[in-house]
């Protein structure tokens, strides 16, 4: 079986990264990235041990992918000190409210900085994505 036939999607969308000063193809056969969307059958919606999420990780890399886009959602710490144990790059994509208010806009704020001032110290982390394609914030005007 083809590594690609293993993954729900195949990601193509990050063209181009710079690390350390050179430019790296990212999303070529040599460098793929995989999306990562919290299912997980003993745990429901995350891993419930330190272990489920080191196989994880340790499969991914397996499957030869340089890293993942977590889809909407924040992992537990556990995931980015085994993600960067293994060298495996994160691309954070949070969730996204339904409708957007300024309920939302105040907790969604707080709620970002809390994740960003918890995670920013661990280097697999590569971007935050805070806000995905204005959903929940359609209704605003531009």
């Amino acid at each position: 079986m083809h590594k690609k036939d293993l993954a729900p999607k195949f990601v193509r969308s990050i063209r181009k990264l710079l690390l350390t000063a050179r430019p790296w193809d990212y999303a070529t056969d040599d460098y793929n990235v995989w999306i990562v969307e919290g299912y997980c059958p003993e745990g429901s919606l995350s891993a419930p041990t330190a272990d489920s999420y080191a196989e994880d990780i340790q499969g991914i890399k397996e499957l030869g992918s340089m890293g993942v886009r977590l889809q909407q959602m924040v992992e537990k710490c556990k995931f980015f000190c085994g993600s960067g144990r293994l060298d495996l790059l994160v691309w954070d994509k949070t969730a996204n409210a339904y409708k957007f208010s300024n309920t939302y806009e105040e907790q969604f704020t707080k709620e970002s900085i809390d994740v960003v001032r918890r995670d920013m110290s661990h280097p697999c982390i590569i971007a935050w994505v805070l806000i995905n394609d204005f959903l929940g914030v359609a209704s605003l005007k531009m």
